[in-house]
């Protein structure tokens, strides 16, 4: 196996890394904040962006981070189990942020209501 780099990422993350024009956004958490998170394709941070308060996961090995990025070439979304749900340009700058639980509430299973087009 050939492994160009490897790169401490902050707290427990397992979310899948999106790669989006010579950059790498993952999320993740440290003292109690949720991260987003974008390292440069040798694996340098370029930023870090703190979106509201981490919940934890409910495996040892799990976080409330989990969730992986979403970039469509212009902004990166991020969401988190706390309910933190944000947009942010692709320097790390938050756009909007919203917390989906304290609008919706939770399911039953702690989850989220699922979001569908009317």
């Amino acid at each position: 196996m050939h492994i160009a780099w490897k790169q401490p990422i902050p707290g427990k993350g397992t979310s899948t890394p999106t790669v989006w024009d010579g950059r790498v956004f993952l999320t993740g958490q440290e003292k109690g904040q949720n991260l987003a998170v974008c390292l440069d394709l040798r694996g340098r941070a370029l930023w870090t962006t703190a979106i509201g308060e981490h919940r934890p996961g409910k495996h040892r090995k799990a976080s409330g981070s989990n969730p992986s990025s979403v970039v469509d070439g212009e902004y990166v979304f991020v969401y988190f189990k706390s309910g933190d749900l944000a947009c942010l340009d692709l320097d790390g700058k938050i756009l909007w942020q919203k917390n989906v639980q304290e609008m919706w509430g939770r399911t039953p299973s702690g989850g989220t209501w699922e979001l569908r087009p009317s």
